[in-house]
């Protein structure tokens, strides 16, 4: 009894000492402090108002936020040098071409979804739909872009 008496004290004191130390020390770093400040005051030049919720992915600094006139979801994708790679907005149902909701609603029946407008640096738009394990592509006039296929065509490209 007095082992486990001595087992119990022990773990409260380190827990006790443990919740002492900050967050940062020693451990991983959040996205916001992993972003750099010249990327966060680029944003904030663009949009002084907003306060984005920062994401690092695919090596992309990304900028999440509810866009204030439209209360829809918008993201922005920073390069490690500050450019805009990515801008990506939640469009409202009807305002995207009729194929994308034909092909979801025909291989996704009665599963609710979000499409979204996508434009590279480039100025290159395409429509995505993020699912839980996967996200589809359509391109501009919204046929299905087949993963196996982009693939296919980005190796070819190089």
């Amino acid at each position: 009894m007095k082992t486990l008496y001595f087992i119990f004290i022990f773990a409260s004191l380190f827990v006790g000492f443990r919740a002492q130390i900050p967050a940062t020390a020693g451990g991983p770093l959040t996205a916001e402090e992993k972003t750099p400040a010249s990327i966060q005051e680029k944003f904030k030049k663009e949009y002084p108002e907003i306060t984005p919720t920062w994401h690092v992915a695919d090596n992309y600094y990304v900028a999440d936020f509810t866009d204030t006139n439209s209360f829809k979801g918008t993201s922005i994708a920073y390069d490690k040098n500050g450019k805009v790679v990515r801008r990506e907005s939640e469009m409202e149902n009807s305002s995207y071409p009729a194929g994308i909701n034909n092909y979801f609603v025909k291989n996704f029946p009665g599963e609710k979804f979000k499409t979204w407008k996508s434009q590279n640096e480039r100025g290159e738009q395409r429509y995505c739909i993020k699912r839980e394990y996967e996200v589809l592509w359509f391109d501009k006039e919204g046929n299905y872009i087949d993963p196996e296929k982009k693939n296919e065509q980005t190796a070819s490209a190089d």
